[in-house]
């Protein structure tokens, strides 16, 4: 895969617009939408805008899980009066059950 192929992948990740992303890549304004169209079915450039898609979704995933887990501890651990205790249960509980502290045994192992 060319250099020129790799930008074009990245520049259709902006907008998902063959055509500008052909453009903005180095191509010819004049065959960049025949360029987009061979472009977007190589098989190298396919899988590589597959993967960077995947790990660009993954990526946001996991800033989303971050964002919650950190919102749902400050409302556990707040000590702000105005912070409802039905509140900071649910927190504490929705917590446990994604750290697996929670289980149907009798024994719990802490």
């Amino acid at each position: 895969m060319t250099d020129q192929m790799k930008d074009f992948v990245q520049e259709y990740l902006v907008d998902f617009n063959g055509t500008n992303a052909a453009i903005r890549a180095g191509y010819s304004s004049h065959t960049a939408q025949v360029q987009a169209s061979r472009l977007l079915t190589n098989k190298d450039v396919s899988k590589l805008l597959e993967k960077m898609i995947h790990d660009d979704l993954r990526m946001q995933q996991g800033v989303l899980k971050s964002r919650v887990l950190r919102e749902m501890s400050s409302i556990a651990f707040s000590n702000n009066e105005k912070t409802r205790i039905s509140d900071k249960i649910r927190a504490l509980e929705l917590l446990g059950k994604y750290l697996v502290m929670w289980t149907d045994q009798e024994d719990f192992i802490f």
